[in-house]
């Protein structure tokens, strides 16, 4: 795949990260991931960030925990608990191991 100007340009950071590269960059943009979880600003926050990371997303309603799924080669939980420190430090942990996994298949 091939990056035309604008999206090279939106994504140039990420093309500068040693551990995503162009080539994760354009992995990313070829990934399809499903968002099952319950309604709520919880599931909202993944699916924005991790589009903004460039994957194209589809959303189902679930029940806790939350997963992030990529075909058949990818499942990422996300236990969704009362501790809300606790759990944006497990969204961000997941987020941030779905990016680098999906970038490492270059």
């Amino acid at each position: 795949m091939e990056m035309d100007d604008a999206t090279l340009e939106r994504y140039a950071r990420q093309v500068l990260v040693e551990e995503i590269g162009y080539d994760g960059q354009c992995a990313i943009l070829q990934t399809p991931l499903r968002v099952t979880a319950p309604d709520g600003v919880w599931r909202d926050l993944v699916c924005r960030y991790l589009s903004a990371a460039g994957f194209p997303i589809t959303v189902a309603d679930g029940v806790d925990p939350a997963l992030v799924v990529s075909g058949e080669k990818y499942r990422q939980e996300i236990p969704l608990g009362s501790d809300i420190g606790r759990l944006m430090m497990a969204v961000g942990q997941a987020i941030t191991r779905v990016i680098l996994s999906t970038a490492s298949e270059k």
